[in-house]
């Protein structure tokens, strides 16, 4: 709305409002389908605590992580399982709005084992279906798993102060840049079609061309000046 005030909108268009009903839940948190800090696809990331995601989003309690080992094939297993505080759950309350209440389940898991995995394998799948790794919040009410957003984990693309620090070290500016001696024989040895050799031989023909005339005019240059 603040781009449309300030800058206006060339074509009128309808806004959409998407209205989710609340859910009264046992337990809620947040999925992450890799771990956010290492980004290991191996490992599946859950936090979760009892009531509304409310009281994990915002940190005002200590919720339960549970890591989930995901191998190739993605099964998924209990990696491990460390148990917060809890001290303080957010509920919904009768008079509208939201409450708090403080709690004493310190020895207890806020999300079973069974859910917790059945809560991994959808993740699997929304990260499938959007193709890349995902910030999924969810709740839990009588064992039944409601997604309620899913997002990129926008921490997973970003740059550490040593990778910063140390960029210029290495010969090759990005991890994807390769270097390589091979040529066009080597790489496509079979018969080409005609739209094979227009797109890929005639642009490399006409990089090298480029290089020996550079080559041959710094060659003209230095006799030159001999």
């Amino acid at each position: 709305m603040a781009k449309i005030r300030n800058h206006g909108q060339v074509v009128a268009a309808d806004v959409g409002v998407c209205v989710q009903e609340m859910v009264k839940a046992d337990a809620a948190g947040v999925l992450f389908t890799r771990d956010p800090v290492s980004g290991n696809p191996g490992v599946m990331s859950i936090n979760v605590s009892y009531g509304i995601g409310e009281a994990v989003v915002s940190g005002v309690t200590e919720p339960d992580t549970i890591f989930l080992h995901r191998s190739f094939y993605d099964k998924l297993s209990i990696k491990e399982r460390i148990i917060g505080s809890k001290c303080v759950r957010i509920d919904l309350s009768e008079s509208g709005g939201v409450q708090e209440i403080e709690t004493d389940a310190k020895g207890e898991c806020s999300l079973a084992d069974e859910s917790a995995l059945e809560l991994g394998n959808i993740g699997i799948q929304v990260e499938k279906s959007f193709s890349d790794a995902r910030d999924i919040e969810f709740a839990v009410k009588d064992g039944q798993i409601y997604l309620l957003q899913a997002r990129p984990i926008t921490s997973l693309n970003m740059e550490s102060e040593y990778e910063l620090m140390h960029e210029q070290d290495g010969p090759l500016l990005i991890d994807d840049e390769v270097y390589t001696h091979a040529h066009s024989g080597e790489m496509m040895p079979q018969a080409m079609t005609p739209l094979t050799l227009d797109a890929f031989v005639t642009n490399v023909a006409g990089i090298g061309q480029v290089v020996i005339i550079r080559f041959a005019a710094a060659a003209a240059e230095n006799t030159r000046l001999e």
